[in-house]
């Protein structure tokens, strides 16, 4: 119930959702283009490996950076999905499958895993992997639902035993928070309410604005009129009052009994805004527990210096805080 909260504030709150493609995209950056002759500072070579590549090796690196597993991934789009679920959730999972020759790597969604209890000794060995949890009861061992997709993985550095010439690994990253010991939690997270509130606030004036309206006015008849007369007069009326070009035009009348005059009553009509304060400080507050910038964020400010000046300084400082650190853990955690 708690995953699916954060996957519905992640997919509803603006703000929040703006801010996490913006990390991914700056953490993924132009992906891995090895070059012979050129460093690429997102892929490291091993001291055994010579300086230079040769030509068919980096085609052949190329080759299978291009396509990293049987869904024809990219090496870059798995390590954007990863670096996705790790802002937006706190987790993020990774599966190698490697024998036979290949070595693959798999994202794999946060709602689709299950960890295993820890032993006495406090490690956690091995995960779940299963795409409807919620037909799994919580005191069940989920393994004879393995004719339905479930699998057992292990924890890297730990593999499966050969199956079909593959063996199988899943890598675990995980936001530390205290007193989460299976489980991280966003950064973001002590801003939830607020992203709920940013919701719920679009909801509100959007339910006002299907619920609220009011016609301009009651238009009234007196008179005696059979059924084709009244029906006849409501769409002359209609025609000449309603549609484009038609709003705020006056209505004139010209009568011979004085019992067939209009009654004219307008209705009042209100379109503000509602709590534009309350979305105001509910961005704010998810700005701050991403760790972000209100300018990059999407909202203008004007700084001392001017807003392309404070923009590129605030890069250079969530680079330096926020992004260089994500990229080092899941290069060195996984890609490498």
């Amino acid at each position: 119930t708690f995953l699916k909260n954060l996957i519905a504030c992640v997919n509803n709150s603006p703000t929040l959702r703006r801010i996490i493609a913006d990390k991914t995209n700056m953490v993924t950056g132009d992906g891995f283009i090895p070059m012979q002759g050129r460093s690429d500072a997102l892929l490291t070579v091993t001291r055994a490996a010579p300086a230079n590549l040769s030509r068919a090796r980096i085609n052949a690196l190329e080759d299978h950076i291009q396509r990293v597993n049987l869904h024809g991934q990219s090496l870059t789009e798995i390590l954007a999905a990863l670096a996705y679920d790790y802002d937006a959730f706190g987790n993020c999972f990774a599966e190698i499958v490697t024998g036979a020759g290949v070595c693959y790597i798999y994202h794999v969604p946060v709602y689709m895993v299950g960890i295993r209890k820890a032993g006495p000794d406090q490690i956690i060995r091995s995960v779940g992997i299963y795409d409807n949890w919620e037909e799994v009861p919580l005191s069940s061992e989920a393994g004879h639902y393995a004719s339905k997709g479930f699998r057992e993985v292990p924890i890297y550095p730990a593999f499966s035993e050969v199956e079909d010439g593959l063996q199988r690994s899943i890598i675990h990253l995980k936001q530390y928070a205290p007193g989460y010991f299976y489980w991280g939690l966003p950064e973001w997270v002590g801003a939830k309410m607020w992203a709920e509130l940013e919701y719920l606030i679009q909801r509100f004036n959007v339910s006002k604005l299907e619920n609220g309206f009011v016609p301009a006015g009651v238009l009234q008849f007196f008179g005696q009129m059979n059924s084709q007369e009244a029906k006849d007069m409501l769409k002359a009326v209609e025609a000449k009052m309603t549609g484009t070009g038609n709003n705020n035009k006056i209505f004139m009348q010209v009568v011979r009994d004085e019992k067939l005059k209009a009654q004219w009553q307008p209705m009042a009509q209100t379109h503000d805004g509602e709590f534009m304060q309350l979305q105001e400080l509910a961005a704010s507050a998810i700005v701050t527990a991403n760790r972000w910038s209100k300018s990059l964020a999407g909202f203008a400010m004007e700084g001392q210096l001017g807003t392309n000046q404070q923009i590129r300084q605030e890069m250079e400082y969530l680079q330096n805080t926020v992004i260089k650190q994500r990229q080092n853990i899941l290069l060195s955690r996984v890609i490498n």
